[in-house]
């Protein structure tokens, strides 16, 4: 009993450390799914790091170096490690995120704007980046790939495939993004593409328990969608839109206080102080309005 419940507590250790991924079986089933979070979660600490200690083209090469380094690990841990879960570490899919920094540089880069242009810009260039995108999920799966290829090149496609899978949606991104007007633009901002995008975390964390363990009417295929999106609503506006609401607000109170003190200007230019107040609560009143209209 004493072994169970100091198991237990070191299940809900690693959860609440987001080192469920580092450590595969160790965490309680309805935490099973939040490797992922664990992947962004490391990302997200790394990533602000080097922003700050490093130039703009350092950043640069930290990206390229990242996404080459983390092809290297998750070649070593397929060939040298055939049973690790290679799909949930960190230094092994790290990479997925990198791509989108990688594609937030580029775009601020005109030269790259104009050759990511002409790739998405031609139908036939669309047409082989998706065929690209399909053939990787295919050809390079466990399922069918076992069957076209020996064990050393499966392994070695496995271990690309997720660049390419990166990559090409990167590219179908890009064409998406730029095109506002077009179709897929128009659909993506249609409000109820919008609403799943917005109810989405939520429905993340919540999903698994309305599909392995609830009972079986409640967690069978369709239904089990309405109660997802259900418990995706109210989590969000009962816990998550509160929380952001407070983001909001903390991010504006240094700017709210920076306004309401007395400015260097007004005291050069002689102003009265209550004209230099009234200037001072007019410019506090816009921060609070746009605060306001962020919560809203």
């Amino acid at each position: 009993m004493e072994a169970s419940s100091a198991s237990a507590v070191g299940d809900w250790l690693t959860a609440a450390t987001w080192t469920v991924n580092l450590v595969p079986g160790s965490t309680p089933w309805p935490l099973s799914h939040f490797w992922s979070l664990c992947v962004e979660e490391h990302f997200y600490l790394l990533w602000p790091l080097l922003m700050a200690v490093l130039p703009l083209h350092g950043c640069r090469r930290a990206v390229l170096v990242g996404l080459v380094g983390v092809l290297g690990m998750r070649w070593l841990v397929l060939l040298a490690f055939p049973g690790a879960a290679v799909d949930l570490l960190t230094f092994t899919r790290i990479d997925d995120i990198a791509f989108g920094c990688g594609l937030a540089f580029l775009a601020h880069d005109p030269v790259w704007r104009a050759r990511l242009e002409r790739i998405v810009g031609s139908g036939r260039c669309r047409a082989l980046v998706l065929a690209c995108f399909i053939a990787s999920q295919v050809v390079f799966s466990n399922v069918i790939g076992a069957r076209l290829l020996p064990h050393v090149p499966l392994r070695i496609g496995i271990g690309i495939a997720n660049d390419i899978n990166a990559l090409t949606i990167v590219a179908l991104m890009w064409f998406a993004l730029t095109r506002p007007t077009g179709f897929w633009g128009r659909l993506l901002n249609h409000p109820l593409a919008v609403t799943i995008g917005v109810l989405s975390y939520s429905a993340y964390l919540w999903h698994l328990l309305l599909c392995e363990r609830a009972p079986a009417w409640m967690g069978a295929f369709p239904q089990n969608l309405v109660f997802i999106f259900a418990a995706a609503w109210l989590s969000y506006r009962v816990i998550e839109k509160p929380f952001l609401s407070l983001k909001d607000r903390l991010a504006a109170e240094p700017k709210r206080q920076a306004l309401l003190a007395p400015s260097l200007s007004d005291m050069l230019d002689g102003k009265p102080t209550s004209q230099a107040g009234r200037s001072r609560r007019s410019r506090a009143s816009e921060v609070r309005n746009s605060v306001h209209s962020a919560d809203g």
